[in-house]
């Protein structure tokens, strides 16, 4: 029997459950447990993880100049936050395609600047706006402290995101697999490289409210990489990523409210126990 036969009812009742007790925040959630887990199927297939942790350091200095930018100018802090946030996965992008620095120094270089910067304006924030910045909920993830219209741009922002990679999902396989065929074959390499990068930044810079800064590290990683050890093919592993990580985030807020916890960091250990299980069990 495929796992997603079993996977998808239990996906469904715990998310009925959550959006019983919480709906406009717990849909969002989930939401962007899906959106993570899809976004991470782009970071397994096109080997981008070390975009992807650099990411979240970007993500969080991007927030906060954003925030700081909305609290003297009056812009959405989105407006911001997420082009910024773009333009630093895209550096990251730059050296290693253009430039030719290994993956690893343009990580150390991306991560390295974005931290640094991000502590000082995060000081700044703190002390300059406390009443707008809640460190707490950038480092950890706190749904419940949205506000309606977050909420919506979440939901909005979560839906692209699962739109744009079911898209282009099968042709990323297909480069990763053989790019040499499929440039022949008349794909638009470099179109779905900028689409890879987009997708992971906007996820990170998007989301970071929802998942944290610290969770969004595994929210990026892990989804694809449990559900390899469990699908048999490329269809079924999307299809896995997607809906362990709307699993995992579904039970991770209702544990969230039931035990009066952070919702993020179960949603991790669910992934972990998920994986784990798997090799206890051994992989068949």
């Amino acid at each position: 029997m495929k796992t997603s036969y079993i996977l998808l009812p239990a996906f469904v009742l715990v998310m009925l459950l959550v959006v019983s007790l919480d709906f406009h925040r717990g849909l969002a959630y989930v939401a962007m447990g899906t959106a993570m887990a899809a976004t991470s199927y782009i970071v397994y297939y096109k080997k981008l993880e070390f975009l992807a942790a650099g990411s979240t350091h970007s993500a969080l200095l991007a927030t906060a100049v954003g925030l700081v930018v909305e609290h003297y100018a009056g812009v959405g802090y989105y407006l911001v936050s997420i082009p910024l946030g773009l333009l630093l996965v895209y550096v990251a992008g730059a050296l290693t395609r253009k430039r030719g620095v290994s993956p690893e120094k343009a990580s150390a270089i991306i991560v390295s600047a974005a931290s640094a910067l991000a502590v000082i304006v995060v000081y700044y924030a703190l002390t300059a706006i406390p009443a707008r910045l809640s460190l707490s909920a950038l480092i950890l993830g706190d749904p419940l402290l949205l506000t309606r219209n977050e909420v919506y741009l979440a939901l909005t922002i979560s839906a692209l995101l699962l739109l744009c990679v079911t898209v282009i999902h099968r042709v990323v396989v297909e480069l990763s697999v053989d790019p040499v065929s499929a440039s022949l074959a008349g794909v638009h390499v470099e179109l779905y490289e900028l689409l890879s990068y987009t997708v992971i930044g906007i996820a990170s810079v998007g989301l970071l409210r929802l998942a944290g800064y610290v969770m969004e590290h595994v929210l990026l990683l892990l989804p694809a990489i449990v559900a390899s050890a469990y699908a048999k093919s490329s269809k079924e592993h999307f299809v896995l990523t997607v809906l362990v990580g709307g699993f995992a985030a579904s039970l991770g807020y209702f544990a969230g409210l039931l035990f009066y916890t952070v919702p993020t960091g179960v949603t991790g250990l669910v992934l972990i126990f998920t994986l784990a299980l798997k090799y206890l069990a051994g992989r068949g």
